[in-house]
């Protein structure tokens, strides 16, 4: 298993996973992220099942045609 780290506009990444960091008290996932990751981050942080707090990970599977396949918040 190999790990990259690189700082690109999110729209043009194509990776296994994504991580995206969010801070505690959060109401959605940093700006410049894909819609769909977006919204089911919203979501995610709205019904308190990802919070931000230090140590959680929430890891979301997206659909196949997704440039990025699953997201950790």
């Amino acid at each position: 298993m190999g790990v990259t780290v690189e700082a690109r506009n999110a729209s043009e990444l194509r990776a296994d996973l994504l991580v995206v960091p969010v801070p505690e008290g959060a109401d959605a996932a940093a700006d410049g992220l894909d819609e769909r990751v977006r919204a089911r981050s919203a979501q995610l942080l709205s019904t308190g099942e990802a919070t931000g707090e230090f140590g959680s990970t929430v890891v979301v599977h997206l659909d196949d045609d997704a440039s990025v396949q699953r997201v950790a918040l």
